[in-house]
């Protein structure tokens, strides 16, 4: 019912003549209630009751004030906060008291915004944080779902998002400024100790090890390296801190003296363990391995046979010497405390068969006749017996290619490649050729259909599949210019460079010997050894293109080797790198690669005769 609002003058001018008033309007009403989203409202209410011998004549009243005969029915009012009145006219003028209904239309959400109550660690991440929303709405409070609560949620760049809801039913939503969160500790995937060995006997105090921690969401930032006497049942004391530096490879440290400035006891039950501290502060402490300190123990004995590194065959044989009779070893796996195998007696060597794929450490000690065990001689190794996927090609010439054609591809960590061109018929064009690198450049490719074949050798030894990649040569010719007949690989291929200052001699050097000494800086942290790869240059034939062919993989623990002569000769050019091996994985990248050429072989003769008169000499000086 549309709602009339029409003048009630005359009628007023009653209120004042002497008689009762009427009782006001019953049940005063609104549809839909207040506060509401819609613009339509009905109002309704129950007749007045006149004084007798009268009759209600008319309402009046209207909405925020106004005046005017009103009925039941539907008003139309904008949003805001309204008042609707109305009273009873009596036929002898008199107006009953007025009632009055308020009426909220608010169809805007309420602000909300969300504050962060907590205190931040100094590199940002929260362990103990509030939600704090503070919502308004100035027309139809109150606001639901705006009570602080606790966060729970691990992750970073995270966003609190709160919605608040007025009495009306508009929804207001606020978002917090972006915060991280971490309340689980590091898991014991990480943090391992990894030497000394379980139960470990020692001369002096050790450098103790242990794997890189493991945390999902923050990552972990510090290690604690305790140790606590167990014969006095004392408690775990920090002798030792070291920040997380990334990458792979374990880490080490010796007692620190601002930490502890006594020496370890000597002779009694020691357990040490490693305290694995996240960035955001939760810490996970590593099961605790016991290790004895004595320096009156026999010295270890020494192993003079068995891997050091990635072997690809799964039954080494270690060797070793020392001055008793009887000698203790045992193998175990980094992360367990019992070994896995265990021998002992005379023999002065062992196989060890049928080893599962994994990183291993073998220990080795001696016995004196009266049952006192030496110090221990250890030696990490893995086994890997399992081929590297085969390399996927990165970079590739186009169809049809002309001029220099290069190719790139995957490489793993240690690994290197071996490459070769295939022509018309399966003959081989090129190759095969082993690489430090993972790209290549030919040019002088007849015209032809030639397919391109790469597989890689990881440091164990295995080989990948082959990877082939068809390619097409059409080269166009300038007029009067004949066709090349001979491929030719461009030289920044077979004396390649890549940080080679790290490395000595100089890259190019010519070298008077055939045992030159090699030298690189130091590896990363967590570096125990180095993989240290020589390729040759071999030109097959006069005028033929030179390849690249590897000669020699050692795993020297220093900083040095001595090329072997017998695969350094004269005249001949090679290239060599270092890669750093952390004990169960390679650094992502090589510390670096350089080259040298070893001097002909009439100089290392002028040399050789050189040295021989300077020593003879120094001899005819000291008689």
């Amino acid at each position: 019912m549309a709602l009339a609002i029409a003048g009630v003058a005359g009628s007023l001018v009653l209120a004042g003549t002497a008689g009762a008033v009427p009782s006001p309007p019953g049940g005063l009403g609104a549809s839909p209630a207040s506060p509401t989203q819609s613009h339509n409202v009905t109002v309704s209410w129950s007749a007045s009751t006149p004084d007798p011998g009268e009759s209600i004549t008319d309402y009046v009243g209207g909405v925020n004030g106004a005046v005017g005969s009103v009925a039941p029915g539907a008003i139309t009012l904008p949003d805001g906060a309204h008042t609707f009145s109305v009273r009873a006219v009596q036929s002898d003028g008199q107006l009953s008291d007025p009632v009055s209904i308020p009426i909220v239309v608010d169809n805007a959400p309420p602000t909300v915004t969300v504050a962060l109550n907590g205190t931040p660690n100094a590199a940002g991440w929260y362990r103990d944080l509030q939600i704090v929303p503070t919502c308004t709405d100035p027309l139809s409070p109150p606001v639901g779902g705006c009570a602080p609560f606790a966060w729970t949620t691990d992750g970073t760049g995270l966003t609190a998002q709160v919605t608040g809801t007025d009495a009306a039913g508009n929804a207001g939503v606020g978002t917090s400024a972006a915060f991280k969160f971490d309340t689980t500790a590091p898991t014991g995937a990480g943090g391992l100790p990894s030497q000394p060995g379980p139960a470990a006997l020692v001369a002096a105090e050790p450098v103790f090890s242990w794997t890189p921690g493991v945390d999902v969401t923050s990552g972990p930032g510090q290690y604690e390296l305790q140790v606590r006497n167990v014969d006095t049942n004392g408690s775990f004391e920090t002798i030792a801190r070291v920040n997380d530096a990334g990458g792979v490879g374990d880490y080490s440290a010796r007692r620190d003296p601002a930490l502890r400035p006594a020496p370890l006891p000597q002779q009694a039950l020691l357990e040490w363990r490693v305290r694995t501290i996240d960035k955001a502060g939760n810490a996970n402490p590593s099961s605790a391995r016991r290790i004895t300190i004595d320096s009156t123990i026999p010295p270890a004995p020494d192993i003079t046979g068995g891997p050091s590194g990635p072997i690809r065959f799964a039954s080494p044989t270690f060797s070793w010497n020392g001055t008793q009779d009887t000698y203790l070893w045992d193998l175990t796996i980094p992360g367990r405390e019992n070994p896995v195998r265990a021998g002992g007696g005379p023999a002065k060597e062992v196989t060890l068969q049928s080893l599962a794929d994994g990183p291993y450490t073998f220990r080795v000690s001696q016995v004196t006749p009266f049952g006192q065990p030496s110090a221990q001689s250890t030696r990490a190794f893995v086994v890997d017996t399992t081929p590297p996927v085969a390399p996927s090609i990165t970079a590739r010439p186009p169809f049809p290619a002309s001029g220099t054609i290069t190719f790139g591809w995957t490489q793993e960590p240690g690994a290197f490649s071996r490459w070769q061109i295939i022509g018309a018929g399966g003959a081989v064009v090129i190759g095969p050729t082993d690489t430090p690198l993972n790209s290549v450049s030919v040019a002088n490719l007849a015209d032809g259909a030639y397919s391109f074949q790469v597989l890689q050798v990881d440091a164990a030894g295995n080989a990948s599949a082959m990877t082939s990649e068809p390619f097409t040569v059409t080269n166009p010719l300038a007029p009067g210019e004949p066709p090349s007949t001979q491929p030719k690989v461009e030289p920044e291929f077979l004396l390649p460079t890549q940080n080679a200052f790290r490395l000595r001699p100089k890259a190019g050097r010519t070298v008077p010997t055939r045992r030159p000494v090699l030298r690189w800086r130091k590896g990363p942290r967590g570096t125990r050894l180095y993989n240290v790869q020589i390729f040759k240059v071999v030109r097959k034939r006069r005028g033929a293109s030179p390849t690249v062919k590897k000669v020699y993989s050692g795993f020297p623990a220093k900083r040095q080797l001595r090329a072997p002569k017998s695969q350094m000769k004269p005249g001949t050019c090679y290239v060599w790198r270092v890669w750093p091996y952390t004990g169960t994985k390679f650094t992502p990248k090589p510390l670096g690669i350089s080259n040298f050429c070893v001097a002909k072989a009439s100089v290392l003769k002028k040399k050789a005769a050189q040295a021989a008169a300077k020593r003879r000499a120094a001899q005819r000086r000291a008689r």
